[in-house]
């Protein structure tokens, strides 16, 4: 990886490296956040994740890791809500309270139609998306090891191009660019990035409801003819933790989507 050298948690096994980095990603035990998790545990680090109430996907992931899992550590928190943050500041410090790579990466969606969205149903994916998001990286952000630091937030193609599906998503999605942008000039001084990944549809959970012809239309809109994979999300993130001089940047992961 790019850079890769200058980070000290990766490939920090090495006879007499430094201990390995400490990685916190949200959403680990499924799709992108696994693969993230997956990625960084590979490449030495130790990452702390979370997931919200599926006991059952927590302890599949952990099983699916196998010997990596035990530089896992994973922490039950509700991160729809401003309460789940102290579970994971907590797990931070618990590790040594020196945080290098930090990847929030929870996000839910809400498909009700315009006319019947919710008041509650709108704050919900807001408060996951945007406003959670918002105040774990505050609240973590004196922990990140300053020259090394490096904040991805997992955003997406919705947040750029509107696709009418989800007005929530891609409004909490697009505040979510735009934050770490606002967040540049604060972190900058201390040598810390940051950037967001915004994939287009990728095959996760969150695609499993839908029906072969509404598939087939999305695909038809990307040039790659297909939705990206977990592990491609996860290449990007990593190659953005490896690059020091690249930050208040959206990376694309879209297939080329609606270049038709």
């Amino acid at each position: 990886m790019a850079g890769a050298a200058a980070l000290s948690g990766f490939d920090s096994s090495a006879s007499g490296a430094a201990p390995p980095a400490l990685a916190l990603v949200t959403g680990s035990t499924k799709g992108i956040g696994l693969a993230v998790a997956r990625m960084l545990l590979r490449r030495g680090c130790r990452v702390i994740g979370n997931y919200g109430h599926d006991e059952a996907a927590a302890e599949t992931a952990r099983v699916g890791l196998g010997e990596l899992a035990a530089r896992l550590t994973l922490v039950k928190a509700d991160l729809s809500r401003l309460d789940g943050i102290g579970p994971l500041v907590a797990a931070v410090d618990g590790a040594g309270g020196v945080l290098h790579y930090l990847v929030p990466n929870v996000g839910v969606t809400d498909k009700t139609p315009f006319g019947k969205v919710a008041p509650e149903g709108w704050e919900r994916v807001l408060a996951t998306n945007l406003t959670v998001p918002f105040f774990l990286t505050q609240e973590l952000a004196g922990r990140l090891r300053d020259g090394e630091g490096r904040i991805v937030f997992i955003g997406s193609m919705m947040g750029i191009r509107p696709h009418g599906m989800s007005f929530s998503y891609g409004a909490s999605k697009a505040g979510l660019h735009f934050l770490a942008r606002e967040l540049v000039k604060a972190m900058s001084p201390r040598g810390i990035t940051v950037n967001v990944i915004a994939p287009v549809f990728v095959e996760t959970s969150m695609q499993d409801d839908k029906a072969p012809d509404h598939r087939g239309r999305v695909e038809s809109k990307i040039s790659l003819r297909r939705f990206a994979r977990p592990g491609e999300v996860a290449l990007a993130v990593e190659s953005l933790l490896g690059l020091g001089y690249v930050t208040g940047q959206i990376l694309a992961v879209d297939g080329g989507y609606d270049y038709e």
